[in-house]
Order: structure tokens, then sequence, then C-alpha cells
């Protein structure tokens, strides 16, 4: 009599590799409009959908600032559109500001893609900066005092740990010159090749007895 005994054990390296998750530790998203009239400032209480436009307006010194942002945080993607204007006559001034900052972690190794530009019109200012365990992974903007539009698209590969993405926006009025600066960027994580590939181990055991 044979009898054959097989024990297979199979290990995953996640609870799912249908996506790179991203683990979500912090965020704080706000948009911001300063004038002598009215300010208001609207800020993100969660992780889920922010779409909020904050308006300041005093129309005696044709002051007017709008601060716009809409941006999502999901499971293997991160998006941003926003924009700042700000502007005054006769010597009067305006500001406004969006921010963007999240901070989240990669389990596994992972490949990220990003696509993104920044816009900044005489004396607004914007900037972008996305780093890891490792220190900076890429960088946009901080060139105040100009106009300019920057765009960047990369790919590369995240290690696990800990990582953060920054992005700033302001707007500024001087001299009865309106300016403007904002930020726009996807960024989407995939499995890295061989990520979390199924491991089976298999134990194949006979054992013959005579009757």
């Amino acid at each position: 009599m044979s009898r054959a005994l097989v024990i297979v054990g199979t290990v995953l390296g996640a609870t799912s590799f249908s996506h790179a998750q991203i683990s979500y530790v912090s965020q704080s998203r706000s948009v911001n409009a300063f004038s002598s009239g009215p300010n208001q400032s609207i800020a993100s209480t969660d992780f889920g959908l922010f779409d909020a436009l904050a308006t300041s307006a005093f129309p005696e010194e044709g002051a007017l600032s709008t601060a716009s942002q809409t941006s999502t945080l999901g499971i293997d993607s991160i998006t941003a559109t926003a924009s700042t204007s700000a502007e005054a006559l006769n010597g009067f001034s305006s500001s406004s500001s969006t921010f963007f900052s999240v901070t989240f972690d990669i389990a596994f190794e992972a490949e990220f893609f990003f696509d993104g530009s920044l816009f900044v019109s005489q004396f607004g200012d914007s900037s972008l900066l996305l780093s890891g365990p490792s220190g900076e992974v890429l960088r946009l903007g901080e060139i105040p005092g100009s106009s300019f539009v920057q765009g960047l698209e990369t790919d590369g590969v995240f290690e696990p740990g800990r990582y953060s993405l920054v992005a700033r926006g302001f707007g500024r009025s001087s001299s009865d010159i309106g300016d403007a600066g904002g930020f726009n960027f996807t960024l989407s994580v995939v499995p890295a090749p061989g990520a979390g590939a199924l491991f089976a181990c298999s134990i194949f055991m006979t054992r013959r007895r005579r009757p």
C-alpha cells in the first residue's frame, strides 16, 4: 500500500497585490484668501476628497484674492490641482495661498510615475517636494519673483518606507500688479516587478508500506 502526503504552504507578502497600496499617515490641505475685506480659510478635515475655493474681496481698494484646490488621496495614486490669484489697485494689497501636504508609507517595493507642473506669474510663488527614507526624490519650483511654467514627467522606484509630498502655491499683489501661483500633479504607484509574488513551498512525502 502506498500513501502520498502533499503539504503546500502559500505565503502572500501582503493582503492584496492588485494595488501597490499607499498607507496614509497624515495630511494637511488648505486654501486661504486675504485682503482688507473679509478673509477666508478652508482646511481639509480627513483623507477624503478636498475640493475648496476661498475668496476675499474689498471693492473699494480693487482688491480680490482667490485660492482653490481639488485633491484626492487614493489607494494607488495622489492627485492635486490648485491655483491662486491676487490683485489690488492704488497701492493696496491682497494675497492668497494653497497648501498640500501628505505623509504616507510604502510597505513593499513599488514603481512610481509622476506627472506634474507648476506655474507662477509676477510676484507669485509655487514649489513641490517629494522626499523619502533616503532624502529628496524630486523637486519643482522655488523660483519666486518671475513668471514661469515648469513641468516634470518622470518615474522611479519607491523602496519600503515613509514618504512626504508637499506642494505650495502663493499669489501676492504689489504695486497694482496682480500675480498667481499654483500646481497640478498626479503621482501613481504600481507593484514593482516581482513584488508580492506568490510563494509556494511544497513538500512531497511518500511512504510505502508492504501489506
